[in-house]
């Protein structure tokens, strides 16, 4: 099968990109051909990952590729596939239907935002996350979700050549099946790089430095505060008096909080406890193996993609896991089953969860063991592509009768 993908930026770190990547990896092996058409390729890392994957830029400015649907489908169609996934936010409804009356191919709308709840994570933000954050929190993606979803998304995705919409969560599959072809296909973890090893945890203290009678508490992903950033430091603080074998660790991709982080971190009084390292670490899944508990106190929705993939390679990676009840994180974690969940922007209660799962180790292995079998089962990159292909074959068989 030759498929078409459609991507504003495609820069495969995290969120959609990393979803498109992985998927389509998967896909070439298996024999098919993914032609991808975007704005354009940000990529620090090694072209030959890139090279499964045939990739047309469109020049022009950033909205190029909403303001030229019939070049992005000219392009397609001289490839000759036989289905097409566009992938985007929620805005990316408003411009569904322009591609969907000009192609000839059958259209798969992948949404891969979440809504955001203003009304419940309201109370977890500052002035300050405002401030600094303000991008994270609501942007323009956001905001036209909002009126979206008064009017219905369902309303926006109606066109006979939509064939499919790929929706971010269970709640919205459920919502909405009864007025549109929505099915849910998450992001998730590739359990084969993303998995326990006990040399793996030997090798990996001793390079962070850490003895084996260290806690090693875990954080790692965008320096952006609305992240929990701010939360888990202040948590450290609290228990460092009874835990002076605690060590945090925090590895950041650079982004707008990284000197409020850094200066933060040197003006704590649990300094001498914290690690702090920035830029991308390719290591990230032998790092994972390091630490006792990974945590993830997100304070909204905007911060994080559909299934935060930092959350699901550690719960591949068979570790404990401590976040919050934002977007769709409690269709992933079950507090007490497979991880705990503690309210956002919350260090006292952070702490006190902290403080319990250092030191009841079996806790720990249960909670550990019940991640790792929820990403094998749900959260795979193997098993979101076979529930990629299906759905393509499905539409395809019924476009041909």
């Amino acid at each position: 099968m030759k498929i078409g993908m459609i991507l504003k930026k495609f820069d495969p770190v995290t969120g959609k990109s990393r979803h498109l990547l992985e998927v389509s990896r998967r896909l070439v092996a298996r024999g098919h051909v993914v032609h991808l058409v975007t704005n354009r390729v940000e990529w620090n890392g090694e072209r030959a990952e890139l090279q499964h994957l045939s990739i047309t830029e469109i020049s022009g400015s950033q909205n190029a590729l909403y303001l030229k649907p019939k070049k992005v489908m000219q392009i397609l169609e001289s490839k000759g596939v036989d289905v097409i996934e566009l992938h985007g936010g929620m805005s990316m409804s408003l411009f569904a239907k322009r591609f969907a009356r000009i192609a000839s191919r059958p259209l798969i709308l992948n949404i891969h935002s979440q809504p955001t709840d203003f009304l419940h994570e309201l109370s977890y933000l500052s002035w300050s996350d405002w401030k600094h954050d303000h991008a994270y929190i609501a942007d323009i993606d956001d905001a036209l979700g909002f009126f979206m979803r008064i009017l219905g998304y369902h309303r926006f995705w109606k066109h006979p050549n939509i064939r499919a919409v790929i929706v971010p969560n269970r709640a919205l599959e459920h919502q909405y099946r009864d007025r549109a072809p929505v099915t849910f296909i998450p992001s998730g973890a590739d359990i084969h790089a993303y998995q326990k090893s006990l040399s793996a945890h030997d090798e990996a203290r001793a390079v962070l430095g850490y003895a084996p009678t260290d806690s090693v508490v875990l954080f790692y992903g965008r320096a952006v505060m609305v992240r929990g950033m701010d939360t888990i430091i202040q948590a450290c603080e609290l228990l460092a008096p009874t835990h002076p074998r605690l060590r945090l660790v925090m590895f950041l991709l650079e982004d707008v909080d990284l000197q409020r982080t850094l200066k933060r971190v040197e003006q704590s009084p649990a300094r001498q406890q914290i690690t702090l390292k920035v830029g991308r670490n390719p290591q990230m899944p032998t790092v994972l193996q390091a630490a006792d508990v990974c945590v993830f106190p997100f304070r909204t929705t905007g911060c994080i993609p559909e299934q935060p993939l930092t959350l699901v390679e550690a719960m591949a990676s068979e570790k404990t896991v401590v976040t919050t009840a934002i977007g769709s994180i409690p269709e992933i974690v079950q507090d007490g089953v497979n991880g705990r969940i503690v309210p956002p922007n919350n260090a006292v209660a952070l702490s006190k969860v902290l403080a319990e799962l250092l030191c009841d180790p079996e806790m720990r292995e249960r909670l550990s063991r019940n991640a790792r079998e929820t990403i094998e089962k749900d959260y795979h990159w193997d098993v979101i592509t076979d529930q990629t292909l299906q759905l393509y074959e499905r539409v395809t068989r019924s476009t041909s009768s």
